[in-house]
């Protein structure tokens, strides 16, 4: 366990020191990723035909990882229609419809959209469960709208090439409308004859809000709970849609890919806050108006590890440890002794001092005589002067 920690922090300094790198190298690759699979549509118009090499789809990651999240979006969007620019009517109604979702959603929810191209990436490698996991665990309850969104958008690419089949017209507006209302009513038959997408659609909405719903709980390890019940319940699931509906579903294989997803959040959860949950404490405290319950749960504390070394003990290097960093612990304890011996010379009294000689003793004050003054004497020497 401690080397495990010691691994993590690491680690973690590593993603600190670097993080804009790492960030802009992991949008590069997913980039380069969501591009290369752009270009196997191969239904560009012959002007246009460059746009599938790859300087061009190396232009292109480059871009997505440069523009913000908006832009981005409409660059894939603009970059998808070129592709489908061989057969117009498809072309128009994919970006149309993914003009839509960009006004409607991805405009307004910049940071939860990118979830549409992970959970779609993650289809391709058949580990969308962790997507699921991962928004359940550390997002909001409305993280499942893009995961559902990006469910969609996969099976319908999936649906993409029957709509291909439909014959090409000449390019008029009452060719463009007859067909685009047959590529519709042909969309919309297909996706509706396919029930898969909408039984795993329904099972990922389940299986979020238990993940939400468990890793907001205040029982021990709810986290990892919520990991081992997310999968559970897919597995669950997926076995009934299965019986009950007549889908296609691989058992074994969401058995693994799903077990492999768990693993994998598992591993990002190690990179999570630490709690050190043997030493839980409940508070109870109350004022003039209400009564408090507080549950007290501190966070791993690295220094009782010994991940770092105490003051007297550098020459062990168990960790590289900044100059700075050294000085300011030596420091802090040196102030913590004056403090203890403070305390306990103040607890005791000192010893009287006796080198010094003693002081003579105060003499009593004498009487005073003569009369006191009162305001008839006082007038009586006024008249007397």
């Amino acid at each position: 366990m401690q080397s495990l920690i010691q691994v993590r922090h690491h680690m973690i300094n590593l993603y600190k020191s670097h993080e804009s790198v790492i960030t802009f190298a992991l949008k590069l690759l997913m980039g380069l990723f969501v591009f290369s699979k752009i270009n196997a549509f191969d239904l560009l118009h012959p002007t246009v035909y460059f746009l599938s090499s790859f300087p061009f789809t190396c232009l292109f990651a480059l871009c997505f990882a440069f523009l913000p999240v908006k832009v981005a979006y409409l660059l894939i969007i603009l970059v998808i229609s070129a592709h489908l620019s061989a057969f117009y009517p498809v072309a128009i109604l994919a970006f149309l419809f993914l003009l839509c979702i960009y006004i409607f959603y991805i405009r307004m929810a910049p940071k939860e959209s990118i979830l549409i191209v992970l959970t779609m990436i993650a289809l391709y490698f058949k580990i969308p469960y962790a997507v699921v996991l991962i928004a359940g665990i550390y997002m909001g309850a409305t993280a499942i709208i893009p995961i559902i969104i990006a469910v969609f958008l996969y099976y319908f690419s999936l649906k993409l090439t029957g709509l291909l089949t439909l014959p090409a017209e000449t390019l008029s507006i009452a060719a463009l409308a007859k067909s685009s209302v047959e590529l519709y009513a042909s969309a919309v038959h297909g996706l509706a004859a396919d029930f898969d997408w909408i039984a795993i659609s329904f099972v990922f909405v389940l299986m979020f809000f238990l993940v939400f719903a468990v890793s907001r709980s205040s029982i021990p390890y709810a986290k990892g709970l919520a990991i081992i019940g997310g999968i559970g319940f897919c597995w669950f699931g997926f076995f009934v849609i299965g019986i009950i509906a007549h889908v296609q579903i691989h058992i074994v294989g969401v058995l693994f890919f799903s077990l492999l997803s768990g693993l994998l959040v598992s591993l990002l959860a190690l990179f999570d806050v630490m709690l050190h949950y043997e030493k839980t404490e409940r508070v109870q405290f109350e004022d003039d108006e209400n009564i408090y319950y507080v549950k007290i749960i501190p966070k791993l504390d690295m220094a009782k590890h010994s991940l770092y070394p105490r003051p007297n003990d550098f020459s062990k290097k168990t960790l590289d440890i900044p100059l700075e960093t050294k000085k300011t612990m030596s420091r802090i304890d040196e102030i913590n002794e004056r403090q203890k011996e403070y305390a306990t010379t103040a607890d005791t009294p000192s010893p009287p001092d006796t080198t010094r000689e003693p002081l003579p003793p105060l003499k009593p004050r004498e009487p005073r005589t003569g009369k006191r003054r009162t305001p008839s004497n006082l007038d009586g020497r006024r008249r007397s002067r």
